[in-house]
């Protein structure tokens, strides 16, 4: 049995739902906020390690899922983001949150990065931030306040990065 909505339905449903998210409380962090800081353990390496071990670089904070389409495009452009400055104090630091390792592990067999990645199955730094899709990531300046948020990942989107990158390396 296929379920359907009819048209009017369809639009009444619409029309909820925008209401919905646009009346709902949501505590989503704003550029000038201060990043919160957190500790998680890292997917590949025996280590905890925290946004505070950042302190002083530029940060890309990515969250990210084995199953999300766009993270395909993003994690191999966030490499080359990385490459191309981390020799001016920027680091990438990404977030799984896959509740299965296994998962995230065979994603990074097909797309493998040298930045951080730490585990977050629970979920509980995405709550934290406030994430609601897939990938989300924020830029935070070597004070630790968030200069840009972003979410979802398509092509295009790494050259506004890279601007904004630089843009927050030369402040």
């Amino acid at each position: 049995m296929k379920f359907a909505l009819s048209q009017d339905r369809r639009v009444s449903f619409s029309l909820f739902f925008l209401l919905w998210v646009l009346t709902s409380k949501i505590d989503a962090l704003e550029v000038g906020d201060t990043a919160p800081n957190f500790s998680l353990p890292s997917l590949t390496k025996n280590v905890e390690s925290s946004l505070e071990d950042s302190a002083g670089f530029v940060i890309y904070l990515d969250f990210w899922a084995s199953w999300c389409s766009p993270c395909r495009l993003s994690m191999p452009a966030l490499e080359k983001l990385y490459e191309e400055f981390a020799s001016e104090g920027f680091h990438v630091v990404a977030i799984n949150v896959d509740e299965i390792r296994e998962d995230a592990l065979d994603f990074l067999e097909d797309f493998p990065v040298s930045y951080s990645i730490l585990a977050d199955p629970e979920g509980t730094i995405s709550q934290l931030y406030n994430v609601v899709g897939m990938p989300s990531g924020y830029l935070i300046n070597r004070q630790g306040k968030i200069m840009h948020s972003h979410i979802g990942f398509r092509r295009g989107d790494e050259e506004v990065l890279r601007r904004m990158i630089r843009s927050v390396l030369e402040r």
